[in-house]
């Protein structure tokens, strides 16, 4: 279910363990919730009252407080949108995602109805046609990001941007699969150092 699941202390042993490596976090977690309440009773309090809790340092005390700062920021930050109107854009974007990785790597732009990007992921390290890669999760990752329609994309690090028989096969079945749950597969880009194609712009499959 995401991190939306945790209970809080399992969230907060997540936070800590940033702070303090190599050690079970569990206990110091449940020791700060009993102290304060709740998460954000913890992420509320004072540095010198957080380093009363045992097993809280300065350090980890700044962490928690910066923590906080981050995700406040983050949070009210005026963000726009990224749209993305056409393969040129979507190739653009993905290109600079990829950057010069040597290894195979399929991700998932997934868009909003207004081909809005709501998140990029990389779904496996391989080949569509791989072993890793896991249709189950490629559908898990859309309808759990809300995505109304979705660019496939993988990389030829060491050949051409140019679809393999095996490659037109897997977008195939790969866009009836995503049918069941209403979600489009809008491209499949296919990426080879600073070039790319979009497989449905060249037509090596029907829409």
């Amino acid at each position: 279910n995401g991190y939306s699941g945790l209970p809080e202390h399992e969230l907060l042993e997540m936070i800590l363990f940033c702070s303090i490596p190599r050690k079970n976090t569990n206990d110091i977690a449940h020791r700060l919730i009993y102290r304060f309440g709740s998460l954000q009773g913890v992420l509320n309090a004072s540095a010198k009252e957080l380093q009363k809790v045992e097993g809280v340092g300065k350090n980890t005390a700044v962490f928690l407080k910066n923590f906080k700062n981050v995700v406040e920021a983050y949070n009210n930050r005026d963000v726009t949108p990224v749209k993305i109107n056409g393969a040129d854009e979507c190739g653009r974007f993905l290109l600079e995602r990829y950057g010069d990785t040597t290894q195979e790597i399929v991700s998932v732009l997934c868009l909003d109805d207004m081909c809005n990007v709501l998140e990029w992921r990389v779904l496996c390290e391989g080949s569509i046609q791989s072993a890793s890669f896991n249709i189950k999760n490629l559908i898990s990752t859309v309808v759990g990001c809300d995505a109304v329609s979705i660019v496939l994309a993988h990389n030829h690090p060491y050949g051409v941007a140019l679809p393999s028989k095996d490659d037109i096969a897997s977008t195939v079945i790969l866009r009836e699969a995503l049918k069941h749950v209403n979600v489009a597969l809008l491209d499949h880009i296919i990426i080879a150092g600073d070039d790319y194609i979009s497989m449905a712009d060249s037509g090596v499959y029907k829409h």
